[in-house]
């Protein structure tokens, strides 16, 4: 990881922490009270019986009645501290996942492309909450690790070699920690990557069913899966394996300086040296080393864990750009005028756009074409920001997309893509995502003429968009994306193939309401269809990522070599 990389998510990372300061410090406030009681209530047992063992019962009684209600009190304690774990990793969650939303939103879609699906998903699911669990959790071992060197100081006030033999043992146990730790995050680095190519192969299988029962390919996506499948398990196992092993040998070594330890206490009580409550106070403590030790386990290896979820979630990070506050430009009254100025976009040996050079006016409709492959989406991923030039600029209204505020530059555009994404949810709930008033949605939808096509579904409004069901037809799921770009009023309107798709029918509407929303708004469109090249007012050709045409469409036939390279004779 760089060092740029680095000073990223620390300065994430301190923010999100800060921001919770108050559920960490009710939390160390309980913790710190819980720990203290656990560590006072073998003293007092041990004070009894060595008040009982000397006849003074009484004495005993009060001790032990007085543990009892310090016991109730732990409870109702602990019970609070586990209320604020919950509010803090809840607020760690969100803070997380917004952090990871965004910073995937102002990525582009080239370092996208650096994640499988199932790596996303498994650092928005997995990795987040091992961040969150960390933390969470790491206010009460804090306090359980301190425990331990009281415990050493009581040692020390009680006998000498009873001291030196518990730190000593303690030294050994954090020096095998610290020479596992490397495997231990190796291994899971491991485990992960292959949990993730196991995430991948279910999600395939899901989004591809179709294909898989129309090619009969069971078999064979089966045996894929059992690969994958038995990939991860090996890899969990020697993670986990090794993992126990570690702890295993670190308990041994520790339960057997405890029986040393009574042993020897028993000799010295032979002795008339020490009482039978302050050998069994010994055992009970040791027991607290036992347990806080395996909580030093537990740390190292969650430390470990940690760090590769934080490797995994700097990815996210690493390469977004807040497009938000890079820009501060901010115009009031945008006409719409787009220029690109020498933009090379793409591989430099193999450019999707082969330095352009461009203008596209406002209140016109814009309809770029040419053949599969000619650069066209191209135009419309840089201005939608998905992904970075190399060279040249784009500007709108004379000004460099770069430095217009990233709110104020996503209100200005918008898109619809040929094959467009829905979210889970119903055609209500996806347009209203840009626009609360439903009267306005249905006033869009009757003028797309889909008002009575949506009433005849099952549930109207109310019915569910499922991507890859046939519920809905797909040119009316296509007339709905469309009616989500209409219904935003975005001065610059993009369609990337989105009206070619649509029936004759529903394709001259769009473009019949597009001619009376051009008078207002920058409208592009990206088509090969003649009807729908035709009626553009400017018309920009591109071929082998160049531009081989600007104008209008009696322009075009003039060029008889572009026309006819687009169309045939």
């Amino acid at each position: 990881m760089r060092r740029k990389e680095k000073t990223r998510i620390k300065i994430e990372n301190k923010k999100i922490l800060r921001r919770t300061w108050k559920e960490f410090f009710i939390k160390a406030i309980t913790s710190i009270m819980m720990r203290g009681i656990l560590l006072i209530i073998p003293i007092w047992y041990s004070n009894a019986i060595d008040f009982a063992s000397k006849g003074n019962f009484e004495k005993a009684y009060h001790i032990i009645i007085i543990a009892l209600l310090v016991y109730i009190g732990y409870y109702i304690i602990e019970s609070i501290n586990s209320v604020f774990y919950w509010k803090l990793y809840n607020r760690l969650y969100k803070r997380y996942t917004k952090l990871a939303t965004y910073s995937t939103f102002q990525n582009s879609l080239y370092s996208l492309s650096r994640f499988s699906l199932g790596e996303y998903e498994n650092i928005l699911n997995n990795d987040i909450d091992i961040i969150c669990s960390f933390y969470s959790n790491g206010v009460i071992r804090v306090v359980q690790i301190f425990e331990i060197f009281i415990i050493f100081g009581y040692f020390l006030s009680i006998n000498l070699f009873v001291f030196g033999l518990t730190a000593f043992i303690c030294f050994m146990m954090i020096l095998v920690y610290a020479l596992c730790s490397g495997k231990i995050q190796k291994l899971n680095s491991y485990r992960k990557m292959k949990l993730d190519k196991k995430t991948a192969t279910i999600q395939e299988i899901f989004l591809g069913i179709k294909e898989i029962k129309g090619l009969h390919v069971l078999d064979y996506i089966n045996g894929h899966m059992k690969e994958k499948s038995i990939d991860y398990l090996n890899a969990y196992a020697k993670y986990d394996c090794f993992v126990v092993n570690v702890k295993v040998f670190v308990l041994a070594m520790i339960q057997s300086a405890r029986f040393i330890l009574v042993f020897f206490g028993l000799f010295l009580m032979s002795k008339g040296e020490m009482t039978v409550g302050t050998i069994m106070l010994i055992y009970n403590y040791y027991q607290k080393i036992v347990d806080n030790f395996e909580v030093v386990n537990t740390v190292s290896i969650e430390l470990q864990n940690l760090k590769v979820s934080f490797s995994r979630f700097n990815k996210i990070l690493e390469y977004s750009h807040n497009q938000e506050d890079n820009g501060n430009t901010k115009i009031s009254n945008f006409k719409g005028n787009i220029s690109f100025q020498d933009v090379l976009y793409g591989n430099r040996n193999d450019p999707i756009l082969n330095v352009v050079n461009f203008t596209i006016p406002a209140n016109q409709i814009t309809v770029i074409t040419g053949k599969a492959g000619s650069g066209k989406t191209g135009i419309i991923d840089l201005l939608l920001k998905l992904n970075q030039k190399h060279n040249g600029e784009i500007q709108i209204d004379e000004t460099p997309i770069e430095q217009i505020d990233g709110r104020l530059y996503y209100n200005l555009i918008s898109s619809v893509r040929k094959i467009p994404s829905f979210f889970d949810g119903s055609i209500k709930e996806n347009l209203m995502l840009v626009e609360q008033d439903f009267n306005k949605i249905v006033e869009i939808c009757k003028k797309l003429q889909i008002h009575d096509d949506i009433l005849r579904l099952s549930k109207g409004y109310d019915t569910p968009i499922i991507s890859k069901e046939d519920n809905i037809s797909n040119n009316l799921k296509q007339l709905i994306a469309i009616a989500r770009v209409f219904l935003k009023q975005s001065k610059i309107m993009l369609f990337d193939e989105a009206i070619s798709v649509l029936e004759k029918e529903s394709s001259q509407i769009v473009m019949n309401l597009l001619q009376e929303l051009k008078g207002d708004h920058t409208i592009v469109i990206i088509s090969r269809e003649k009807e729908i090249v035709q009626s553009a007012d400017q018309i920009i050709v591109l071929d082998h990522n160049e531009i081989a045409e600007v104008g209008t469409h009696r322009k075009l036939l003039k060029n008889k070599n572009v026309y006819y390279d687009l169309y045939g004779g």
